[in-house]
């Protein structure tokens, strides 16, 4: 429906053109609203996804493994995702934010690079297997370690032009692509999980998944085959990638550490527990990282090169982030030690002090992420890579802690820590293009009125556990909602708003 501006008399207040130009900025601003929800939702689909049907695989597994096997099979996964951290060059976020004008050469280097690292990769996995066992307290594993060396080979011979195409917001084949294999995956874990009977069904589940995969990455988008790969953009890519290395390792001393420690320390049937409760916290995490990566990189990218335009964006992305993670921390906070037995077995329980540490994890990790996305569009590799190492210091302290005092706990206490200094590390190297202040004043709101209070509700709640955890979660909906109101009205449309009063001004 048209807007016709008119003053007391009945006349136009403007020129035909300058109203035509509101009516049509005011239709394109709910056109373009509509187009965010409708990439969003497209984004979302696939990790959603994902984490639905990996969950499913880790329960199964959890029901018919005994809880030492679970822990190998939990050894095997870290021990993969290990590997592959800790070699990772950001290939994914080199061909979504690569400027290159050939967009089929940027695709052929990323090829070209990542199956020259899984060679390289798959060797080291085949040569140390042995001492990657003996890291995860695994040692019976050996054999299945060099079965996984070929994985990397299988997930980096994937059509990269599957990835590249976010860029223009095509969000659904690569969704399609993982929701095929996620669900082959679990689909397949019943029969194998009762054939094997121990941890080679993780093997073989990690396995389909990657191949089904890479199969539908090429029947779902067209290869654009490339003569000869330009040797310039190949220089580029390392030059871009060869940091994250470091960055690798840093997420390794992250995502993997706490379970070296625990393995260690206590045990692969403790493994399993900590590892089991830990999933249901950093598979939401993952879920949402995964999904603001993938439209919060081109959106800040899309900024341009004015210095507002990107500040804007990334407090945007930065505070849909912290509105998000808010929502995820109370659910965690006030949920977790019943959804751990009934999800996994009435065998693998939590203790309240778990519960209040992995809940203030979540709620740090998913606001973690936007710094982190900053950075790779600035092209800023070494600051990502040094913010993310300086998560290792939380685990040193808690290595010297769990040793002494032997409770897992602690091993959670020390991934807080170190997930606290990594973001202050980060936001100190993003403040330039990155408003702190507004941030961090939605982040205390959240953190005080949602995140604490979900955090401390094992210990506050007193009479009927459901109706004062009913309260709680009614609280903080609505806090989390009025933020995010605030939010879209201040920070969002408020541009948009902004730009139809220039408009009107002419």
């Amino acid at each position: 429906m048209g807007i016709f501006l008119h003053d007391s008399g009945g006349s136009p207040i403007f020129p035909k053109g300058a109203a035509n130009q509101v009516n049509a900025l005011m239709a394109t601003g709910g056109s373009i609203r509509f187009r965010r929800l409708k990439r969003m939702s497209t984004a979302s689909i696939s990790p959603i996804f994902e984490f639905a049907f990996r969950f499913i695989r880790t329960v199964i597994l959890a029901h018919i493994l005994s809880p030492n096997d679970v822990g190998a099979a939990v050894a095997l996964a870290a021990i993969l995702v290990s590997c592959e951290t800790i070699t990772d060059v950001g290939l994914e976020h080199f061909v979504v934010i690569s400027t290159a004008e050939e967009p089929a050469q940027v695709a052929a280097v990323a090829r070209q690079v990542a199956v020259a690292r899984s060679l390289f990769v798959g060797a080291l996995m085949l040569v140390f297997a042995p001492y990657l066992a003996l890291l995860f307290n695994a040692a019976e594993e050996v054999s299945n370690i060099r079965w996984l060396a070929a994985f990397p080979l299988i997930g980096g011979m994937k059509n990269w032009r599957i990835i590249q195409i976010q860029n223009e917001y095509r969000f659904g084949p690569n969704a399609v692509a993982r929701i095929v294999a996620t669900m082959g995956s679990a689909v397949s874990m019943i029969p194998v999980a009762l054939w094997f009977r121990d941890a080679r069904a993780m093997v073989v589940g990690l396995g389909i998944e990657l191949f089904l995969y890479a199969i539908c990455s090429h029947l779902l988008v067209p290869r654009q085959k490339v003569a000869v790969v330009d040797p310039t953009l190949r220089r580029a890519a390392l030059s871009f990638g060869l940091p994250l290395i470091v960055n690798g390792i840093g997420l390794l001393i992250l995502s993997q550490l706490d379970r070296m420690i625990v393995a260690n320390l206590f045990g692969l049937g403790v493994l399993a527990v900590y590892s089991l409760s830990l999933n249901l916290v950093v598979a939401p995490v993952s879920v949402v990282s995964n999904v603001m990566g993938a439209v919060g990189l081109p959106l800040i990218r899309r900024a341009g090169t004015e210095r507002q335009s990107i500040r804007r964006a990334s407090l945007v992305v930065s505070l849909g982030l912290a509105v998000i993670g808010a929502a995820c921390a109370v659910i965690i906070g006030l949920s977790l030690d019943w959804l751990v037995p009934l999800v996994y077995g009435s065998h693998f329980t939590i203790s309240a002090e778990f519960q209040t540490i992995l809940t203030m994890i979540t709620f740090v990790r998913i606001i973690r992420s936007a710094p982190n996305l900053i950075l790779l569009v600035q092209g800023k590799t070494k600051h990502v890579a040094v913010g993310n190492v300086a998560a290792g210091s939380g685990l040193l302290l808690a290595l010297c802690l769990a040793s002494r005092y032997h409770r897992i706990e602690i091993v959670a206490f020390g991934l807080l820590i170190g997930d606290l200094v990594s973001l202050g590390s980060l936001l100190t190297f993003v403040r330039e293009f990155l408003p702190i202040k507004p941030l961090l004043r939605h982040i205390g709101v959240l953190l005080i009125f949602c995140v604490g209070t979900a955090a401390l509700s094992p210990w506050i709640i007193v009479g009927s556990v459901i109706v004062a955890r009913g309260i709680i979660l009614a609280v903080a909906t609505f806090v989390i909602v009025l933020e995010g109101v605030i939010v879209y009205r201040r920070h969002i449309d408020g541009s948009a708003r902004s730009n139809c009063r220039s408009v009107s001004e002419l």
